[in-house]
């Protein structure tokens, strides 16, 4: 079966659906660059979502994996019954942002000449580092540099055009 993924804003309780946005549930049928959903959360993480904690959440995510931020269950489910949904937001084109930033870890991803894959597609990196719940279900991500999907999950991210002073590049290769 396949596993679907809604956006979550932890701090401001909001959420966000691919299908709001023209876009198919599962993380490989929206996770690209030039995408209006992905699109959508970076112009968020631009202004409104800037420096808030975010998850792409999985509804095959672990149950109780966020406790320590108050949340029981499958944070997928939690968000859908109490945060409120966002359907209108910004999709303006997102190339004008160069870097994604990680505020708690202090690395930034550049988004300017990420790899193509087989099909001349570019996977944006923003989807794959905040998945939870990524290979459990039809649609995940298997690929280069797997391990690191989820890594970003929760974490407070902004994107900007310029690196943050004190900020450490972090390399990703999905493909």
């Amino acid at each position: 079966m396949g596993q679907y993924y809604r956006v979550v804003n932890i701090d401001k309780r909001e959420y966000l659906s691919p299908s709001d946005y023209h876009n198919l549930l599962k993380l490989m049928e929206h996770s690209y660059a030039r995408n209006e959903f992905v699109d959508a959360v970076v112009n968020l993480l631009a202004k409104e979502w800037k420096g808030d904690r975010i998850v792409w959440a999985g509804d095959y995510g672990d149950e109780g994996l966020f406790t320590p931020l108050g949340y029981e269950g499958n944070l997928y489910n939690y968000a859908q019954e109490t945060f409120a949904k966002i359907e209108n937001a910004n999709i303006q084109s997102t190339e004008k942002y160069s870097y994604i930033c990680n505020e708690d870890t202090k690395i930034f991803v550049e988004l300017k000449g990420l790899p193509k894959n087989d099909d001349d597609y570019v996977i944006h990196p923003l989807p794959l580092l905040t998945a939870s719940g990524n290979g459990r279900g039809g649609g995940d991500y298997q690929g280069s540099d797997e391990n690191l999907c989820g890594y970003w999950a929760a974490d407070q991210l902004f994107v900007s055009n310029t690196v943050p002073e004190g900020y450490t590049e972090f390399n990703v290769h999905f493909v």
